[in-house]
């Protein structure tokens, strides 16, 4: 199982560097954004794929860049050996 989520992450990172707008618009559709979540803030139209809530399990798989990605992965991959 860690071994999926983490091919899931790293898939996810380069969809997202691969993107034309280097996944702008996913990072915020898919992100999860307090103000949204807690409906203080309209996500605009444009950025709505999912509901607000399911931005809780789909943010685990976005990263801020290679060496967060890095590093969480191998986080998960010495909780595995463990």
């Amino acid at each position: 199982m860690t071994v999926a989520i983490i091919s899931a992450c790293v898939l996810v990172f380069l969809y997202l560097l691969s993107a034309d707008d280097g996944g702008r618009r996913l990072i915020l559709a898919l992100g999860t954004i307090p103000s949204v979540l807690f409906g203080t803030t309209p996500l605009p139209h444009e950025f709505r794929m999912i509901p607000a809530e399911l931005t809780l399990l789909t943010s685990m798989f976005l990263h801020g860049g290679r060496m967060h990605l890095i590093f969480n992965m191998l986080f998960l991959d010495i909780r595995r050996q463990c």
